[in-house]
């Protein structure tokens, strides 16, 4: 489509050329010129080098500023300016305006549904994308109206078959949750970790106390006569002391409270020990060398053995630092007694019900 229309070219910038025939075409709301380039065009006049054929391809500020300096020397009152420009080639530079799409409901009652803070699945990582659904589930099973949260409502904790509760915190039920996933434990029981066996020597410590003790009936003040009788019987008592031979004294067992170690997990399964052993070691140091388990068990080297074996030969079976070796020795020794504590508690609970 050809037009035509008077535009001052003194001194014009490409920008604004380009504004400006792009206005006689009323093509200036979709389209915008680039700031130091773009989007090409031919240009030719009156008495050009080559006329139409050899029209010059205008592509940037340099193009146009050479352009318009030969372009200047030319008679302006004879002198014809053309322009060509194919829109087909210019998507790139089309204005794009941005639509602000209108929710139907506009209560304030309606779901978030656009914006850069609105929940996507795609930010979440796989693990959270399992572990998410596996968490709601153990809260809805595990809700505590003893302790309550931070805000009134009702807590979460797991209460062992002894009666203790067990808060489950943000980090117990993420670990709770990969087990589950893992097909290690059930949303009945939890892991067997350091993590529910105690803070930190993986056990609770009940202590049952003995005597007596509780309110004691208020004395009614001692009248004088009482008080004289008092100190008869006081001299009278003292004075048969005297005259009786001492009687030695029979031993007597010191008293002391008994105290109860409560396992608050249940023990591996058998045959699973050592797995076990080496993932709760990579959880409460960070060191994980569970990829060790197959050639550890291909040597019977379980927890209660680790801590026998040598340094040197761990560190030629895991390839882990001397450092690394040691630590697990000392977690192994530490797991294996837990182990053995739960075993025999386990062994007496059995005994006591047949």
């Amino acid at each position: 489509m050809t037009k035509f229309e008077y535009i001052k070219m003194d001194s014009i910038s490409r920008v604004d050329f380009v504004k400006a025939f792009l206005r006689v075409h009323d093509l200036d709301n979709q389209y915008s010129p680039g700031v130091h380039a773009g989007p090409d065009f031919k240009l030719w006049w009156t008495g050009s080098n080559g006329g139409k054929a050899g029209t010059l391809t205008i592509e940037n500020d340099r193009d146009f500023v050479l352009a318009l300096s030969t372009l200047m020397q030319k008679n302006r009152r004879t002198c014809t300016v053309s322009v060509e420009f194919d829109t087909d080639g210019m998507d790139g530079y089309r204005i794009r305006k941005l639509q602000v799409p209108v929710l139907a409901d506009d209560s304030g009652f309606a779901e978030l549904a656009y914006g850069t803070r609105v929940p996507n699945v795609d930010h979440f990582s796989n693990d959270a994308q399992l572990h998410g659904p596996i968490i709601l589930e153990l809260k809805q099973k595990w809700v505590c109206q003893q302790h309550l949260g931070e805000h009134g409502e009702p807590g979460h904790c797991y209460i062992t078959p002894n009666g203790d509760h067990i808060g489950l915190n943000a980090r117990r039920l993420k670990f709770w949750a990969a087990a589950i996933a893992a097909h290690d434990v059930t949303k009945h029981d939890p892991p067997n970790s350091l993590e529910f066996d105690g803070a930190c020597d993986g056990r609770m410590i009940t202590t049952k106390p003995r005597g007596r003790s509780g309110p004691q009936p208020a004395l009614a003040p001692a009248t004088t006569s009482q008080l004289l009788m008092a100190a008869i019987l006081s001299n009278l008592t003292h004075d048969g002391k005297r005259r009786r031979s001492p009687s030695p004294q029979m031993p007597r067992t010191p008293t002391r409270s008994r105290t109860y170690t409560i396992p608050l997990s249940p023990p591996p399964k058998p045959g699973l020990e050592l797995r076990t052993c080496l993932e709760d070691f990579a959880n409460v140091k960070g060191i994980d060398l569970t990829g060790c388990q197959v050639t550890l068990a291909s040597v019977d080297f379980t927890p209660d053995v680790i801590p026998a074996v040598s340094v040197q030969r761990l560190c030629e079976l895991t390839a882990a630092t001397e450092g690394q070796v040691i630590k697990l020795q000392a977690f192994c020794k530490g797991w294996a007694a837990r182990f053995e504590e739960k075993q025999a508690y386990l062994a007496g609970k059995r005994r006591r019900l047949d």
